[in-house]
């Protein structure tokens, strides 16, 4: 009966159709599947990234205790070790880990915005950042410094930038003051703020930034589907460094122009560069795609710079801080940080995302906790070497330094877990390590978007 009702090329028709869509649906879920996969693997790089940098950081501020022309130096008089600072030139003084925080931090406001309101964006950057900078301002640095005022008291060949004041609170109620005012007592002007700078500028690169992220949000990133839009964006990155070698050269011409140089002796409008070079790779992920593609040619391009920065005699003195023996020799700097930076990044992409699960574990540990970090690592450095210094009693810095730098690596990474679990992990404490989020306070207002990362 139902065979007579209904022809026999409609019923036809009918399966038709259903195996079509099935067809279709089965082609389209392998491929979100990898897309999904891809978001997940990226995510899982970028997050660990942070645990290398953070490492070299600490490294880098380490090695500093061992130059011998460094504020920071408890060297022994006449005792010079210049082989630390050309590892610390290649590790830190040439400034590549910095590039890739600023540029992480640029990839991750592009997604940021993509799933959050403007309020939320912003309430999370000032919950993350005031105040671990306020504490860091008003707690941290000022324990540094007269840390550091009480040693120069004892070590004869310490000298430093707070070494003339009479006491803690001479240094503390005057020091900012005397620095930004130019009072000879300290010398080292809109530095005083140590190692705030970074967060300083991060926040102030959120304010700036964020007309321009939400301008740029609402344009489509087009498709890099032809060689010649694809050489276009290999030049693009080859032109970068040369971007950020003008910068220093208009620093070099005009070294008193206020925007170039904020609170840090480095150079301000480098490190935004680097803000929207990482908005820009989170925005066109083609473009992103091929400075992956190129990861083993900057490598090579890194290994092969090193002896050449060796070889030009870019350490004067025990260490290169900005002193322009050449504009040439600094773009050679410039160079070798970039293809650093680059190679850096897609290596972080290619290896990273498949550690084994302990290892992963560490990484996303201390990833999540690089701020915290990166705020107390100063003091904690500092404390270290002051106990080793009169552990030792004062041969600290009269051996062999390697194994003693590595040791006093080791201890002050050690001791940042110690403080951190014991202190700073608690409700009304993680605040001033940059460890609270917006979403402790409630949950979010989420934007419709096409996709999240």
């Amino acid at each position: 009966l139902e065979s007579r009702l209904v022809p026999e090329g409609a019923i036809n028709s009918s399966v038709s159709i259903e195996e079509k869509a099935e067809t279709k649906q089965a082609a389209i879920l392998p491929a979100k599947q990898d897309a999904d996969k891809k978001k997940k693997q990226n995510r899982l790089a970028l997050n660990r990234v942070r645990c290398v940098m953070i490492t070299l950081v600490v490294f880098f501020h380490s090695g500093l205790a061992f130059e011998s022309d460094t504020d920071w130096s408890l060297l022994a008089p006449g005792l010079d070790r210049d082989y630390m600072a050309y590892l610390n030139l290649i590790i830190g003084r040439s400034s590549w880990p910095m590039d890739v925080f600023f540029t992480l931090a640029g990839y991750a406001a592009f997604h940021s915005l993509r799933v959050r309101s403007v309020t939320d964006f912003m309430i999370d950057r000032s919950l993350r950042l005031v105040p671990s900078i306020t504490f860091g301002l008003l707690v941290l640095n000022p324990l540094t410094w007269y840390l550091w005022y009480a040693l120069s008291q004892v070590i004869d060949n310490l000298t430093g930038a707070w070494s003339e004041y009479t006491g803690f609170w001479d240094l503390y109620l005057h020091l900012y003051v005397d620095c930004f005012s130019g009072n000879e007592r300290c010398s080292a002007g809109g530095f005083c703020v140590q190692h705030m700078w970074y967060l300083i500028y991060l926040y102030l690169f959120c304010l700036l930034g964020l007309p321009i992220f939400l301008l740029w949000k609402k344009f489509t990133a087009p498709r890099i589907d032809t060689s010649a839009k694809k050489f276009l964006v290999i030049a693009s990155f080859f032109a970068l460094p040369v971007l950020i070698w003008g910068t220093d050269l208009l620093w070099f011409l005009q070294p008193d122009l206020p925007v170039l140089r904020v609170f840090s002796k480095r150079n301000f409008l480098e490190y935004f560069i680097y803000i929207f070079f990482g908005y820009f790779l989170a925005w066109c992920d083609d473009a992103h795609e091929i400075l992956l593609s190129l990861t083993y040619f900057f490598t090579g391009v890194s290994i092969s710079l090193i002896p050449a920065m060796v070889l030009a005699g870019l350490v004067r003195g025990g260490t290169y801080a900005g002193r322009w023996g050449s504009i040439w020799e600094r773009l050679l700097v410039v160079v070798f940080a970039k293809a650093t930076m680059y190679a850096v990044w897609g290596l972080a992409h290619k290896h990273l995302p498949h550690l084994p699960k302990i290892m992963g574990r560490y990484f996303d540990y201390v990833a999540d906790r690089a701020i915290a970090v990166y705020v107390l690592n100063n003091l904690l450095l500092l404390c270290v070497e002051t106990a080793l210094y009169f552990a030792l009693a004062g041969t600290f810095m009269e051996t062999y330094t390697v194994p003693r730098f590595l040791l006093m690596f080791v201890l002050t990474y050690g001791l940042f877990f110690a403080v951190y679990e014991s202190l700073f992990r608690w409700k009304y404490t993680k605040p001033l390590v940059g460890m609270m989020r917006g979403s402790d306070l409630g949950p979010k207002k989420e934007v419709q978007t096409k996709g999240s990362f």
